[in-house]
């Protein structure tokens, strides 16, 4: 079974929050793999379904739901191998007044923090040898 997801990479991104099993089940010992291709590799590089990534792997009484956070901007393909049903759950989110370059400044801003932040931990690190 599988599903093409078609995004406008300017425009929006996917949420892809949880995965579970159907309520029916066909095979109680069957596992079933979601895997996820991005469009856009496979067809730049000829291949029909691209480079897949494993995203979970479901089975009955052992693990039938599982959470993800898992965004994409560019359109993909899920796709999921096994006797049992899958239910993809998340959401579909605008770019809309979205400044990229606000966020570009805030990405930066917070970059240095976590720069900042580890060589105040080496400083730490280093008056603790000190003493």
């Amino acid at each position: 079974k599988t599903l093409r997801v078609d995004v406008a990479s300017d425009e929006e991104y996917i949420h892809v929050s949880q995965v579970a099993l159907g309520a029916s089940i066909k095979d109680a010992r069957a596992r079933t793999t979601l895997t996820l291709a991005i469009a856009d590799d496979a067809e730049a590089s000829g291949v029909r379904e691209g480079r897949r990534h494993t995203l979970c792997t479901l089975t009955p009484g052992q693990c039938e739901q599982v959470g993800l956070d898992v965004v994409l901007d560019a359109s993909f393909v899920l796709r999921a191998d096994g006797a049992n049903d899958v239910h993809v759950s998340g959401w579909r989110q605008t770019n809309e007044g979205i400044d990229e370059e606000e966020e570009a400044r805030v990405m930066e801003e917070l970059a240095m923090e976590m720069s900042d932040d580890e060589l105040d931990s080496d400083d730490d690190e280093d008056e603790d040898e000190d003493e």
